[in-house]
């Protein structure tokens, strides 16, 4: 999937080595969280009835863009698309439009069934499989992809 950054090696890693928050056995899950080269992942786990993680969802976001942009692990196409789904989750109605003119990510990532992409002059996103454009995740979660 493009635009996840959440690999099987870094699940194991966060595991391993993240910081705990949540850690509530029996009452809600756990989460993992560590910081790779100006990008904060969260790893968020439900717990099974044998207390092993069961994994939810992942997360990352930008915290440190010069970072990010400096470092061999991440290139400036994996920013942009951090960037643009943090954007988009973390309003899921609608991103601000002068948000959006903040943003370009012209490598597609997958979004609610979509494959989304943005301009650094659009305040939208534009599916490149049915041509939606809207600032919502939430939009583009209710609406197919024809």
């Amino acid at each position: 999937m493009n635009g996840r950054f959440i690999t099987e090696e870094l699940v194991r890693d966060l595991i391993a080595t993240g910081d705990i928050c949540g850690n509530r056995p029996g009452k809600g899950g756990w989460v993992f969280e560590k910081q790779y080269d100006g990008v904060q992942f969260k790893l968020i786990c439900d717990i099974g009835a044998d207390l092993e993680p069961r994994i939810v969802t992942g997360v990352s976001e930008i915290v440190d863009r010069d970072e990010a942009l400096g470092s061999d692990r991440w290139n400036e196409s994996t920013v942009h698309q951090v960037e643009l789904r943090t954007a988009l989750s973390r309003d899921a109605h609608e991103v601000a439009p002068e948000r959006m003119l903040e943003l370009e990510s012209l490598t597609p990532i997958d979004v609610k069934g979509h494959r989304v992409i943005t301009d650094d002059a659009w305040d939208y996103v534009e599916c490149v499989d049915c041509g939606m454009r809207t600032r919502s995740k939430a939009d583009l979660s209710s609406t197919a992809c024809n």
